[in-house]
């Protein structure tokens, strides 16, 4: 899915993209996949991917945090389960999930324009 979005951010590279991934936390290839996380902050695209069911999440926290050789931080997790406990106490429960999701999308846009993507 990764290297997709890149090829769609090749067709118009002067706007931010943004992939949202739903995952159950099973990663089958850690090195492609980290590869695809470097290949992709060459590029105008953020992604976030939402954690669904119990995991396990530790490979995608991996990605959130300690990937390098990134030209910025493109990658957001957000577990599902955590998400749903914080909005049952909120009055605003839809606005939790879409808050977590975007949370870092106005530093990736600064870094992409700061890296001469936009």
């Amino acid at each position: 899915m990764i290297y997709q979005a890149i090829e769609i951010c090749k067709t118009d590279p002067r706007q931010l993209y943004i992939l949202v991934l739903l995952t159950d936390g099973d990663v089958s290839d850690m090195q492609r996949d980290t590869n695809a996380l470097i290949a992709a902050s060459q590029y105008p695209l953020a992604i976030s991917a939402i954690g669904i069911g119990d995991g396990p999440f530790d490979k995608m926290k991996f990605f959130d945090d300690k990937v390098k050789g990134r030209k910025f931080d493109n990658f957001q997790f957000v577990n599902m389960t955590e998400v749903e406990k914080k909005a049952a106490k909120k009055e605003n429960p839809e606005l939790i999930l879409a808050t977590s999701l975007i949370q870092e999308v106005p530093s990736q846009y600064s870094f992409c324009k700061r890296l001469g993507y936009l």
